[in-house]
């Protein structure tokens, strides 16, 4: 029976291989040749099969993907019988009824790609993930074979061991030493050797796939990642431009010995000198990135300004409605994120962006009034401590070369589920202590968010995300969470100071 079909309208689609029936529960991902799902047989043991769908193929091309099909599952039941980094292969079926190909794999915990997080690898994981894979290189040179597309994505870890899978584009080779012609070129631009642009393929193209895949767990990117136009990365690899090798990186990793001529990176005596340009260095930052980053903390400002004149207005009486303002703030602020930003909607973002902000000042009036009547000066000294406080830890992001703060979002996950737990405790119990306890530890998880959230708009500024507007509300709800904090400690301390004067 097809994939579109079940026995039971409870279950999952389910399907027949030689036999045996087997039951889709998962979507697991999705290439350009097939579509990969979790499965289960009868007996409950769970699979991975690869489904290939050639009815989406023209009818000349249909025989040629058979055959490559058919093709693929006997060279990876092959390997897997050879070498124990190759996923096994259970069992695979072309059904002309359906025009449609299994390929039953054992299931996999997740692939490298997901290891590999835009950070370094630390240098144990790494170390043990580079044996493996020249074990795998190995392997495929003892049996002769060239994968010809190995990647992070098709190395599958299974209880702790890199496998190889998507042998799509694999072909025998009779010597190490030669390569073959192959009519198109075909592969994973970041990870293509030089010469398969030449229509030229061999053991060496899966070498040099090997080495770009050490380069990205050594330094966190592939070394043409930064070239986004297409085919100035194919010239860049083709003609075999210079790689770069970090020099602030290569000093952490020096006893990592898989790259040679590092003496060029050891330092001298001036590097101990202070130099406030060494501080404010940002050229391990890509150009993109730092124009991405202009605009966020340009936005970020605007969004303050904002905020000022939304104090202002509701001090004067004129907008002084801060219980509504925070639904509105609210609304406006969800609103934004589900925007897609581009030349259409920037007007929007800016607009919803100037209202989340001008909202925010609304409802913070109330305490703004309440510091004014302790001491108007405490207003002023809780945003430059504010201010302060934002720029170091912000430097302090941009600053670290390895995005390692990435690791704090579990804990200051954690952290904020231990605040909202003790406000909740707080309201019936109304104690001060808890009140403390929750207001100092807040202040240090919205620290905390500061170096994550900056790391994290670096991050998914590599990957292209460009939304600089939704950015900048992240680190303007840092920024506000930090100040309220603020000020309501000096409120605090300022109201027990006069109260110990008065005692007096």
């Amino acid at each position: 029976m097809g994939l579109g079909t079940s026995r039971n309208n409870n279950d999952g689609p389910v399907f027949e291989v030689h036999g045996r029936l087997y039951r889709i529960l998962d979507t697991i991902g999705q290439g350009s040749e097939a579509t990969v799902y979790k499965c289960e047989d009868q007996s409950a043991m769970q699979y991975a099969v690869k489904v290939f769908y050639f009815s989406r193929y023209p009818p000349h091309d249909l025989k040629r993907r058979i055959g490559n099909f058919n093709k693929e599952g006997r060279m990876l039941r092959y390997m897997s019988g050879r070498s124990r980094h190759f996923i096994s292969l259970i069992d695979f079926e072309y059904k002309p009824q359906e025009n449609v190909g299994y390929m039953i794999m054992e299931l996999g915990d997740g692939s490298l790609r997901e290891q590999l997080v835009g950070v370094p690898l630390p240098d144990q994981l790494r170390r043990m993930y580079w044996k493996q894979i020249v074990t795998i290189l190995r392997d495929l040179q003892n049996a002769r074979v060239v994968h010809a597309d190995i990647k992070p994505d098709n190395l599958i870890l299974v209880n702790g061991i890199l496998k190889v899978t998507d042998l799509g584009l694999a072909l025998p080779l009779g010597s190490a030493r030669n390569t073959i012609r192959r009519a198109a070129v075909r592969g994973t631009l970041d990870y293509m050797a030089p010469e398969v642009f030449s229509h030229q393929t061999g053991f060496k193209s899966d070498v040099w796939s090997a080495g770009i895949i050490l380069y990205e767990m050594t330094y966190g990117r592939p070394p043409f990642f930064a070239i986004m136009d297409r085919d100035q990365k194919i010239a860049a690899i083709s003609s075999m431009a210079p790689i770069s090798f970090p020099p602030q990186i290569m000093s952490q990793t020096s006893s990592f010995p898989f790259f040679g001529n590092t003496n060029q990176f050891q330092s001298n005596n001036k590097s101990n000198k202070f130099n406030l340009k060494t501080i404010l260095d940002f050229s391990t930052l890509q150009p993109r990135v730092q124009n991405h980053l202009k605009n966020v903390y340009t936005c970020l400002l605007g969004a303050t300004l904002c905020a000022t004149l939304g104090i202002c207005l509701s001090m004067n009486g004129w907008l002084n409605y801060p219980r509504l303002a925070v639904f509105a703030s609210i609304i406006t602020s969800v609103w934004l994120f589900t925007l897609d930003f581009n030349a259409r909607t920037q007007m929007q973002c800016f607009g919803l962006m100037s209202a989340t902000a001008l909202f925010t000042g609304i409802y913070l009036s109330p305490l703004i009034n309440v510091a004014i009547n302790v001491d108007p000066q405490i207003v002023m000294t809780a945003f430059l401590m504010t201010t302060i406080i934002f720029v170091c830890f912000t430097l302090s992001a941009l600053l670290t070369k390895k995005r390692t703060y990435l690791y704090l979002g579990g804990l200051l996950a954690t952290g904020s589920s231990i605040m909202l737990l003790l406000s909740l405790m707080n309201l019936f119990g109304r104690s001060q202590l808890i009140f403390n306890i929750n207001l100092y530890f807040g202040l240090a998880i919205a620290c905390g968010y500061v170096l994550y959230d900056t790391q994290l708009i670096i991050e998914r500024a590599n990957n292209g995300d460009m939304h600089y507007v939704k950015h900048a509300l992240l680190l303007f709800t840092d920024l506000v969470d930090i100040f309220v904090r603020i000020l309501i400690i000096l409120i605090k301390n300022s109201t027990n100071k006069e109260k110990k004067n008065k005692n007096r």
